[in-house]
């Protein structure tokens, strides 16, 4: 796995996003994003595809909870789509760790029992 700072060419900021972020932020964000991001998903732990593709950039404190979280650099990450459409408007922390469990529970075709959760957790 390549912790590459250069993003591949399928790695996008949405308009909006790129929008948002201070104009200071803008020409470094993907960049920053992609290398912060160690190559890893912040939802699930697991490998971002290396094309870059279906990867979204999203709020960690996100604008609907309590006062709203800021399009800046120190509050975005980077995470599946599949993850981050998994989330919806959860803190991050608990989608992380539902997030994660989903994907342990999911790892054994879905045959974990309650025995193996209470084990694992």
């Amino acid at each position: 796995m390549s912790t590459s700072a250069i993003p591949p060419d399928g790695f996008k900021l949405s308009k909006s996003i790129r929008t948002e972020l201070p104009e200071s932020e803008r020409d470094r964000a993907r960049d920053e994003l992609w290398t912060k991001s160690a190559t890893l998903c912040a939802l699930c732990d697991e490998p971002l595809p290396a094309d870059g593709r279906f990867v979204d950039v999203d709020h960690v404190v996100a604008r609907v909870e309590g006062a709203g979280g800021k399009t800046v650099l120190s509050n975005l990450f980077v995470a599946h789509r599949k993850c981050n459409r998994s989330r919806q408007n959860m803190p991050f922390a608990l989608a992380k760790r539902i997030i994660r469990f989903q994907h342990w529970a999911a790892s054994d075709g879905g045959k974990r029992t309650f025995d193996d959760v209470i084990e694992e957790y």
